[in-house]
C-alpha cells in the first residue's frame, strides 16, 4: 500500500527528532530535553513538508531513517514558501511558545551564517541535503549509508553537486567516505555551535 504524504511527513518527523535529540546545536538552542521532545516533531513535520514541495523526502524501508533533499533551483527555503504550505498548525504555534523569542533569534542569526556560508560554497545548481538522520537504535547497522546513497545516485544521475551542513563532529567521516569534501569548518559569530560545510562533486561512471 502505497504510505500518504501526510503519514510520511508524519514518520520523517517523528524519526528526525528522535535523531537529533542529542544533536550540538539542538542541545544548545535548547538544554532542556522536554522542551526538544516537544519543538523538534514540530520543527521536522516543517522540513519534511517543504522537502516533499520544493525536493525530495526519502525514508528507510523500515522507518529507521529519513533524508529531505531540496532540490536544484530551490536550496534556499523561503519563510513565504514554508507559510503557502499551511504552516505553521496548532502544534506548532505551541512548539514555538516553547522555543522562546531569545533562542529564535539566536537560531536566525546561526541560520543566516549557514546560508552565507552555503551561498560561497554553491555558485551553481546543487541538491541540498537539508535534515538528515536514523533512528539512534538503527545507527552503525548501515541504515544511514543505504538512505544517503539514494540521493546521491539522484544527483549523480543528473550530474548535480551536493552540499549540506553538520554540526556534528561525529558526522564529518560518515560523509567523507561518500565522498563529500570540507569546505568550511569554523563557528557562526557569537555562537558557541561549531559549523561543518561539505560538498560533493557528482559521480558518473
Amino acid at each position: 500500500m502505497v504510505q500518504s504524504v501526510l503519514a510520511r511527513r508524519a514518520e520523517a518527523a517523528q524519526v528526525l527528532s528522535r535523531a537529533f535529540q542529542s544533536d550540538p546545536l539542538f542541545v544548545y538552542l535548547m538544554p532542556n530535553a522536554e522542551v526538544r521532545a516537544v519543538v523538534t516533531p514540530a520543527f521536522f513535520g516543517v522540513v519534511a513538508a517543504y522537502a516533499q514541495a520544493y525536493g525530495v523526502l526519502d525514508l528507510a524501508p523500515d522507518g529507521a531513517g529519513a533524508a529531505c533533499w531540496l532540490r536544484p533551483g530551490q536550496t534556499s527555503p523561503k519563510v513565504r514558501q514554508m507559510l503557502r504550505l499551511g504552516w505553521p498548525p496548532r502544534r506548532l504555534w505551541r512548539a514555538l511558545f516553547l522555543f522562546g523569542a531569545r533562542r529564535m533569534r539566536q537560531l536566525m542569526a546561526i541560520s543566516d551564517y549557514a546560508e552565507e556560508q552555503h551561498r560561497r560554497a554553491m555558485t551553481g545548481e546543487h541538491w541540498y541535503q537539508w535534515a538528515f538522520g536514523v533512528d539512534p537504535e538503527r545507527q552503525r547497522q548501515g541504515v544511514g549509508g543505504r538512505l544517503l546513497q539514494v540521493g546521491l545516485d539522484r544527483a549523480d544521475a543528473e550530474r548535480k553537486p551536493c552540499y549540506l551542513e553538520t554540526n556534528n563532529v561525529l558526522n564529518v567521516s560518515f560523509y567523507q567516505k561518500r565522498g563529500f569534501k570540507v569546505v568550511n569548518h569554523g563557528q557562526a559569530p557569537g555562537h558557541e555551535v561549531t559549523f561543518w560545510a561539505m560538498r560533493r562533486e557528482p559521480q558518473v561512471s
